[in-house]
């Protein structure tokens, strides 16, 4: 009896084999006794104020959430959606999964009498935000970039995924509000009955407006944590770069080719960060200290996970 279906577990050892062959690549360009040098114990203090900085940013995508289901019977309030949101977070740092933690959130709501497609579709629409949110600040990032005179060859590429990820999120918008999936999936009852749950989405302007503000103000939480340990660290490359910087970093880490953007995340600050005079140590440590403070951060989800906390109180 298989634990994990084959295809998974192929998946799983693919997206291993990239990390491991990630870091041995950036092995062979830094020299580990110059990081060595750089974790000192105002770098601890700020990864912690890192880290608290994430629990906001959690906190108001928590929030951003039940503002996309609004309209939806039976949402539970503030302080579950945020421990379920953690949970989730957990799973999604920590096995890691690239789904896993999306369908904990789905089954957290389910037992506060949220329907199972409306549980699906509330999750499904703060993610599009996230997505929409990272993929603004990175076009900003790009154009910045730009201005540097950054000509690298991934530069261009990074411009198309934000503009194609910007497309995407309204192009699902614009979906969610019409009756063009069910007419397209009308040989599919199990589709249709999906897809009509979507349609019924209804996100009122201003509805619309606040998600997508707070998802901004989250992805700047998230460039500010960073900016905080960069200048801990000595890199003194402009705020607006680092902080728009980081919400790129975020939005290719969202491409499932690794586990929890481990790999990615890192060679990304270094191709990144090294053309604007950035030593490749600290601009690898960057990564990885981002990374690992949003683990650290997930915690409190497993926690939650562990005890339960989420979970509506018994009769």
């Amino acid at each position: 009896m298989r634990i994990f279906p084959l295809p998974r577990a192929v998946g799983f050892v693919a997206r291993a084999g990239l990390v491991v062959l990630v870091y041995v690549a950036i092995g062979r360009t830094i020299k580990f006794s110059e990081m060595a040098i750089e974790l000192t114990a105002s770098l601890a203090y700020a990864v912690g104020g890192a880290i608290m900085l994430t629990l906001i940013q959690a906190a108001i995508c928590a929030y951003r959430w039940i503002v996309v289901a609004r309209a939806t019977p039976n949402v539970p309030g503030f302080r579950p959606s945020f421990l379920a949101y953690m949970e989730g977070l957990f799973v999604n740092q920590v096995l890691p999964s690239v789904v896993g933690g999306d369908a904990l959130r789905v089954i957290r709501w389910r037992e506060y009498g949220v329907s199972t497609a409306e549980a699906v579709v509330s999750v499904l629409g703060d993610r599009v935000f996230g997505v929409l949110g990272a993929a603004v600040l990175a076009l900003v990032a790009v154009t910045q970039l730009w201005s540097f005179d950054v000509g690298q060859y991934w530069l261009p590429v990074a411009g198309a995924l934000a503009v194609a990820a910007i497309l995407g999120c309204i192009v699902f918008f614009v979906l969610a509000s019409s009756q063009w999936i069910p007419g397209l999936l009308q040989r599919s009852t199990r589709l249709v009955r999906f897809a009509e749950r979507i349609a019924s989405v209804d996100l009122g302007r201003t509805d619309f407006v606040a998600c997508t503000l707070l998802s901004i103000a989250g992805q700047v939480l998230a460039g500010v944590s960073v900016l905080l340990i960069a200048r801990n660290l000595g890199i003194q490359t402009p705020a607006l770069v680092i902080v728009t910087v980081t919400a790129l970093i975020v939005l290719i880490s969202m491409i499932p080719i690794s586990l929890a953007g481990w790999g990615v995340r890192e060679a990304s600050f270094l191709a990144i960060l090294l053309p604007l005079g950035v030593s490749a140590e600290k601009a690898v440590l960057l990564g990885v200290l981002f990374g690992l403070q949003g683990l650290l951060a997930s915690l409190i989800g497993g926690v939650s996970l562990l005890l339960q906390l989420s979970s509506p109180p018994d009769d």
